[in-house]
């Protein structure tokens, strides 16, 4: 999955869930496959942002377990990318915006987003837009 000329302001959780997943190396699930790792439809029904992936090794092949993710809604797989790529989350009135901070303290941010209720999904959209999307 390619991360050029998207725009994620509009995507729902689970594909921006699915591009992070994807951006970080990731094996994803796309489809529903009941019975499997527990992801049933009724699972998805109730959490439809989750998604299931699983760590690759340098050849790309499944090396771990499929788990369970949701970096818009879960600060404990979140804050790491937030960490590592330098990403501030503000207030913004009744919204939230966020920013990458370039390596140097220098003046304004990079790859800019405001308006989102979310301020996790707010920083997985400027990770994304540092990964080349829009």
């Amino acid at each position: 999955m390619s991360c050029e000329h998207i725009s994620y302001e509009h995507m729902s959780d689970f594909e921006i869930n699915n591009h992070v997943a994807f951006a970080l190396g990731y094996l994803v699930k796309t489809e529903i496959e009941d019975g499997l790792c527990g992801f049933t439809k009724e699972y998805h029904e109730k959490y439809p942002n989750t998604i299931w992936a699983a760590k690759t090794d340098e050849r790309g092949e499944q090396r771990e377990a499929w788990e369970q993710m949701n970096f818009c809604s879960s600060p404990e797989e979140a804050w790491p990318i937030i960490n590592e790529h330098r990403i501030a989350i503000m207030p913004d009135y009744d919204s939230w915006k966020a920013g990458s901070l370039p390596p140097k303290m220098t003046v304004g941010w990079a790859n800019f987003i405001r308006g989102q209720a979310n301020p996790l999904r707010a920083a997985m959209i400027v990770f994304l837009k540092m990964q080349g999307g829009e």
